[in-house]
């Protein structure tokens, strides 16, 4: 069944949608200390080498929710969504880090029927987010890619310390993407080697 689009009763920018998101997940009153970092604009690399930029990422702070990421694409047009799933490899760089992806976009930008199944959706409107579809749940295991020394899938970030994730999230703020190509142990060993 399809769905007609209809034109947004409300104007927002990015910035505006953004900032919700932010709010929503920054509220002190639904967390017990500081449980998620709110991050806006993130790139696939630093300096020149960067060609895409995620519009928001979440990541999950507590050991207990397993450091999840979670990635946001703000659409705030009819055209600009239509662009993105025009390219859909667009935001695949990025979803491969992820385990839950969702397109966020005011009401009539987008239809149900576009949005690609490892997505999620959710609309905004009188200044909240709603759910418009199921969460994008990736597996992401299985999105990543196999480590280049001994063929393992990297770890998934669900049953790693405190101090992997941030060895992670170094790497990709330096741009030295090339590590993530490696498990953690492989990366130790390499580590070991040029310290000998």
């Amino acid at each position: 069944m399809k769905t007609k689009t209809k034109a947004p009763d409300e104007k927002y920018d990015e910035f505006t949608i953004l900032e919700i998101l932010r709010r929503q997940y920054l509220n002190p009153r639904f967390s017990n200390g500081t449980r998620y970092a709110f991050l806006t604009h993130v790139r696939d690399a630093t300096g020149f080498q960067g060609t895409r930029t995620a519009d928001a990422i979440v990541v999950n702070l507590w050991p207990s929710d397993r450091f999840q990421l979670t990635g946001f694409e703000v659409k705030v047009s009819r055209s600009d969504w239509m662009k993105e799933i025009a390219d859909a490899d667009k935001a695949a760089i990025f979803q491969k880090r992820c385990h839950q992806w969702y397109l966020i976009a005011p009401e009539g930008v987008a239809k149900l029927e576009e949005i690609p199944g490892d997505w999620g959706f959710l609309e905004v409107a009188a200044a909240k987010i709603r759910p418009a579809a199921p969460r994008g749940s990736l597996n992401y295991s299985e999105s990543q890619s196999k480590c280049k020394s001994c063929g393992k899938p990297i770890a998934s970030l669900q049953n790693v310390s405190p101090a992997y994730l941030e060895t992670e999230l170094a790497a990709i703020a330096k741009g030295d993407t090339r590590k993530l190509d490696f498990c953690p142990d492989c990366r130790r060993k390499q580590g070991n080697k040029t310290n000998a």
